[in-house]
């Protein structure tokens, strides 16, 4: 039996994608890394239902133990029984959403630590960490805040802002619902003529995103493109960026720890709340509402970050001094205490 269980999903759901997983991934290897934890007694659970494919793959690349299970729409009762069968514990959700009884169930025979949960539940959990909803009510077992957010960026140098613009990163995660890389690429022109774009791509996607793209853009466009698909360690890949385009996931979180000017783009409603928190303190700018991208709007934001430098640099101090980028650290001691 496992002493620590994972319940997480990747895929195309709604408000799901790919950052759940690989925050809970970077949570175990550090575990490990640490000597918390052995990598045989930890077991990932996630779902395999047509929506939530990516989890199982990932899992499997990532060579974790891990089980698959399917589950009527929002039937928190097998949900339960799946999890508790495995009688680890210590359980790690990261689902956005639980309830009260759903917290009270699984919590009669493992601890509970719950990430971003702004369900009913989070108030029952042994920990939950709510380090992006941060505007839920507070509760003593609640630690609230940037300080504890996860972000894969090993490389904590911080990045120098030039006067002209050589590297953009752009990435829109694990699964880009609105297609906001064929809107930012119709875009570039805006860019000096030498600018590279280093482009993250998740591997579950990348053919098909390529396909796309080479039916939208000419041959000789897409050449001047640097894709990556599902890199192992994004610092290097971010390290010498001087803009960052991407969505309201955890990359526009690792973008600001690093220092990089951002415009970022929702995909959800939870991510316009994260984006918004965030521009109302003058740290990224938000791209685009939910409902529709107004292009001109878009346009005068990226030309002013592009020409000004003055304000890229205001952008990146005020972000530096917001995310430190240690949120792991501070997860992995407090799991050491409750467990």
């Amino acid at each position: 039996m496992p002493k620590i269980l994972f319940r997480c999903d990747a895929g195309t759901a709604p408000e799901v994608g790919t950052g759940h997983i690989f925050r809970c991934l970077s949570l175990a290897n550090e575990l490990i890394k640490k000597k918390i934890y052995k990598k045989k007694e930890i077991l990932f659970l996630t779902r395999d239902d047509s929506i939530y494919l990516f989890g199982k793959k990932i899992l499997k690349k990532k060579l974790f133990n891990f089980k698959t299970f399917n589950i009527k729409k929002n039937n928190s009762h097998e949900e339960i029984k799946y999890i508790l069968k495995f009688k680890p514990d210590l359980i790690i959700l990261d689902r956005l959403k639980t309830t009260e009884r759903f917290i009270k169930k699984i919590k009669t025979q493992s601890k509970v630590l719950s990430f971003d949960d702004y369900g009913s539940g989070r108030k029952y959990c042994n920990l939950a960490v709510n380090a992006i909803f941060s505007d839920v009510k507070k509760n003593k077992n609640v630690l609230l805040g940037y300080k504890y957010l996860i972000l894969n960026v090993e490389n904590k140098s911080k990045i120098k802002i030039r006067s002209k613009i050589k590297n953009v990163f752009i990435s829109f995660g694990g699964y880009d619902k609105r297609d906001f890389l064929s809107f930012v690429l119709k875009n570039i022109d805006l860019f000096p003529k030498n600018t590279k774009f280093r482009i993250i791509v998740s591997d579950f996607q990348y053919d098909k995103i390529i396909k796309k793209l080479r039916l939208k853009f000419q041959k000789s466009f897409l050449n001047r493109l640097y894709f990556y698909k599902s890199p192992k360690n994004y610092s290097k890949i971010f390290a010498g960026s001087d803009i960052s385009i991407c969505s309201g996931g955890l990359t526009l979180f690792e973008s600001c720890a690093l220092g990089i000017p951002t415009i970022s783009l929702p995909q959800y409603m939870h991510q316009l709340k994260s984006i918004k928190k965030l521009s109302d303190k003058k740290c990224v700018i938000l791209g685009s509402n939910l409902m529709q991208i107004n292009r001109n709007l878009f346009r005068k934001s990226l030309i002013e970050l592009i020409y000004n430098q003055p304000l890229r640099e205001k952008m990146s101090n005020r972000c530096k001094k917001l995310i430190d980028g240690n949120g792991l650290t501070r997860i992995v001691k407090m799991i050491n205490k409750i467990k």
